[in-house]
């Protein structure tokens, strides 16, 4: 099943580079789960495409490929490889540190759903007053900053945190890094994930507000998860129109419910022998639905809805047509979302 396309997308920050290294690897059997869940949580669960650009150890050494190969994605490493908006979003995510890379375009990529995986900590630029400069304006346009010195912190760190990409990881293993601080401390978007007296170890930006696309020809919808580690309340807002088939005018999110009379009339009477076929029977012909995977709850989403999550909870977004008839769908519907 394919994953929302979020906008804006994701970055996960790490304070140093030792932790996806062999020798991190050797350290802690768990940088494998952490680095798995890492991908999985930028592709949405489905293979993903992922490039390296660095040539720094930290992401350049050979389990840390073949452990994202073994979970079935596509891993590259090529500091040089062409770094504009365009080549970026042919990526589901890309792995920066050490060497430079132009903010702007990185800050783009994130704005447009690119996925971010940066280390600090590396000393490739020099002082780490210059590496917090490097990664200066990227960071700071979703509220972080790395800290203008190295922290010490060394050895295999506990983790203990319920976001997605620590399940199942206990430790992971460090060598002097470099904190992480988070300058927007009222937004629901920045997160601290892990700390140490020194200050921050691991960060995400994991936006609360954004939107999605459900293309209307797919029977599987896209998934959208809270990956908070609360509870949250979504505000989901539907826009645009698609045609379930030639001779049937364009529809809204609500499905039939949409049409004036003149036309819902004669088209719920036409359809009503097929509703047996429908993939959700009891809910609307071709309303937008909102199909929670743990509880099953099916929600219609004609209009702005909101809905509660419970921290990593999913929900699946469909159109609700007649199940041999998805193929013949055309358009794509907009959903956008914020936390209340």
């Amino acid at each position: 099943m394919p994953a929302a396309k979020i906008k804006p997308g994701k970055i996960v920050i790490n304070h140093d580079e030792w932790t996806l290294s062999d020798t991190g690897f050797q350290n802690s059997p768990d940088a494998e789960i952490f680095v798995k869940n890492v991908a999985n949580w930028f592709s949405g669960g489905r293979p993903g495409k992922f490039h390296a650009y660095s040539s720094n150890f930290g992401v350049s050494q050979t389990k840390l490929k073949e452990a994202i190969t073994k979970a079935g994605h596509t891993w590259t490493v090529d500091v040089n490889n062409k770094f504009d908006l365009e080549t970026l979003l042919t990526f589901d995510g890309v792995f920066v540190g050490g060497q430079a890379k132009d903010n702007k375009v990185l800050t783009d990529y994130v704005k447009a759903g690119g996925n971010v995986y940066l280390m600090g900590g590396t000393g490739v630029v020099g002082s780490a007053q210059a590496e917090s400069n490097t990664w200066k304006a990227f960071l700071n346009a979703f509220g972080f900053e790395l800290a203008a010195q190295y922290n010490g912190v060394s050895g295999n760190q506990a983790i203990n945190n319920a976001h997605p990409i620590f399940a199942g990881v206990k430790s992971l293993y460090h060598n002097n890094g470099q904190s992480i601080i988070n300058s927007a401390t009222n937004s629901k978007d920045n997160q601290i994930l892990v700390s140490h007296t020194s200050g921050g170890l691991f960060a995400v930006f994991d936006p609360t507000t954004g939107e999605f696309e459900v293309p209307t020809n797919s029977d599987a919808g896209v998934e959208f998860t809270n990956s908070q580690t609360k509870d949250i309340s979504y505000k989901f807002t539907p826009s645009g129109t698609w045609k379930p088939k030639a001779d049937i005018p364009d529809c809204t999110a609500a499905g039939l419910k949409g049409f004036p009379p003149e036309i819902q009339t004669p088209l719920n009477e036409g359809l009503k022998a097929f509703e047996q076929y429908l993939k959700y029977p009891k809910n609307t012909t071709f309303a937008l639905l909102a199909v929670n995977k743990t509880t099953g709850a099916v929600t219609e989403l004609g209009q702005e809805t909101t809905i509660v999550l419970k921290a990593n909870e999913t929900l699946t977004f469909l159109v609700n047509d007649f199940t041999p008839n998805y193929g013949d769908n055309t358009g794509i519907l907009t959903v956008k979302f914020s936390a209340i």
